[in-house]
């Protein structure tokens, strides 16, 4: 082949994509019921997709067993309910200080 019908053949299908794009949003914009069903067809499709892809990912990868038991330490969160109290406390008490107001004169 020669260079010249290449060139030749990349304008025309160059132009035509050109023309092509240019005329999509009016086809599209006469044809809307059916662009609409077309786009929620592929919506539908690509989100199925994704969650059977997801769903099979989970299912794939179940954790296997530490093979010890947990262990729930009582002294641990004893403390810990013990710091959150006297959190609890500091914060109800700070809303009964009263602050004078700096802008009004006495």
């Amino acid at each position: 082949m020669s260079s010249a019908f290449m060139l030749k053949f990349k304008k025309i299908k160059l132009r035509n994509i050109k023309v092509f794009l240019k005329k999509l949003p009016r086809v599209v914009a006469q044809r809307a019921f059916l662009a609409f069903l077309i786009l929620f067809s592929l919506s539908l499709t690509f989100s199925g997709l994704v969650y059977w892809r997801q769903s099979t990912l989970i299912n794939e990868a179940q954790p296997e067993s530490l093979g010890k038991q947990l262990k729930f330490r009582l002294k641990t969160y004893h403390d810990i309910l013990t710091i959150w109290q006297q959190k609890e406390d500091r914060f109800d008490g700070a809303n009964t200080k009263t602050y004078p107001n700096l802008f009004i004169s006495k």
